[in-house]
């Protein structure tokens, strides 16, 4: 039987034994330290959050048409998607806050079955343009609130 060098013994130690003898030693360090809570099914909570938040319901999606700039009344999500026809329409998704509508959000190529749905702040205005040919394309509005929606920019 061959001797090995001392410095490949050393080096075989520090790549493996070392390592696994550090992660046990923390797994186990881990384990036995104690809950700050152990016993209290409700531990204090900060000072301003409230424990049991009301609910947020959501409406109902509502068809929306593109090229129509709209104004959130309350916080919802506008959902866009393209239909599988070919050569289907883009979209572009923009925002802002009045109706010059500065922000481009998204942008798609006009791939079958493209679609996104897109977060919208209250008082925020927002508007779906076509990209492409001006067919084959679904938009929709959810309010977060039940009783609010997403009008249409006056004419």
């Amino acid at each position: 039987m061959s001797e090995k060098p001392m410095s490949e013994i050393v080096s075989i130690i520090l790549r493996h034994w070392v390592p696994a003898i550090l992660m046990a030693a923390g797994a186990y360090i881990l384990a036995t330290l104690p809950s700050a809570y152990p016993d209290d099914p409700n531990p204090p909570q900060p000072e301003g959050i409230d424990k049991n938040p009301p609910a947020v319901p959501l409406g109902q999606w509502r068809n929306r048409e593109p090229g129509v700039a709209y104004r959130a009344e309350s916080d919802g999500f506008v959902a866009v998607h393209t239909h599988g026809k070919k050569p289907a329409s883009g979209f572009r998704f923009y925002t802002g806050w009045s109706e010059e509508l500065k922000d481009l959000r998204i942008r798609t190529r006009g791939q079958r079955y493209d679609g996104s749905v897109c977060p919208v702040t209250e008082g925020e205005w927002w508007l779906v343009r076509y990209e492409g040919p001006r067919e084959g394309i679904t938009v929709q509005w959810m309010p977060v609130s039940r009783s609010q929606g997403s009008a249409p920019a006056p004419s």
